[in-house]
């Protein structure tokens, strides 16, 4: 998948129809349960809801018998109960002849697409172990626990009318290290031949 293609956020009456189903559900809260487990935020009284918004990067293919063949989208589930409120995403990858692969990607409210947010987290992850190796020469652990979208910056940029993103935006993303919670943000910068990253150092939250 490009690190460059655009979402859409697209409804089919049959996809709609499905991810509403308790069976389907119940797969998307097991996914969002085991990547709760792997974040700071992970506590017993976890409450999980799915949101129902989609974001659809290749649309859901049916078989005539209404059999789900093929698609990927993304699905929120919202937690509650722990000690703040948390967007987790999974993403479906289903290809034709297989079972959906249900993959937790980058926690809240990202704009970033599933490949962007891994060429991200690796930069962003290059930047927080450079600083915490020399402000904290001993902290290893090291997890991001959240994103947050932080607006668009500029103007639309003309040259780009292929249906990638046209416009930069900031994004704030929360990582957690050795007890302290900090802040890293990071500006997508749509260029000619994909996106650029920049990343400020880590900024220790209150």
């Amino acid at each position: 998948m490009s690190p460059d293609l655009q979402t859409s956020k697209v409804r089919t009456p049959s996809l709609t129809t499905l991810v509403q189903q308790s069976a389907w559900q119940d797969a998307i809260v097991a996914a969002a349960r085991a990547q709760l487990k792997q974040l700071p935020e992970n506590c017993a009284a976890a409450k999980f809801k799915p949101t129902g918004e989609l974001i659809v990067y290749a649309p859901a293919e049916f078989e005539p018998d209404g059999t789900l063949s093929g698609g990927v989208w993304n699905e929120r589930v919202d937690v509650t109960g722990c000690n703040a409120p948390i967007r987790l995403n999974i993403l479906t990858v289903l290809q034709p002849g297989g079972a959906p692969s249900r993959i937790p990607t980058m926690p809240g409210d990202t704009r970033a697409d599933p490949a962007t947010q891994k060429n991200a987290l690796g930069y962003a992850q290059a930047v927080a172990i450079r600083y915490m190796t020399a402000m904290q020469p001993g902290c290893r652990q090291q997890v991001f626990t959240n994103t947050q979208f932080d607006g668009y910056t500029g103007l639309p940029i003309a040259e780009i009318q292929n249906g990638r993103p046209n416009r930069a935006w900031r994004e704030n993303w929360m990582l957690f290290a050795c007890g302290q919670t900090y802040s890293i943000t990071i500006t997508f910068t749509p260029n000619a031949k994909g996106l650029q990253l920049s990343a400020t150092n880590p900024t220790k939250r209150g």
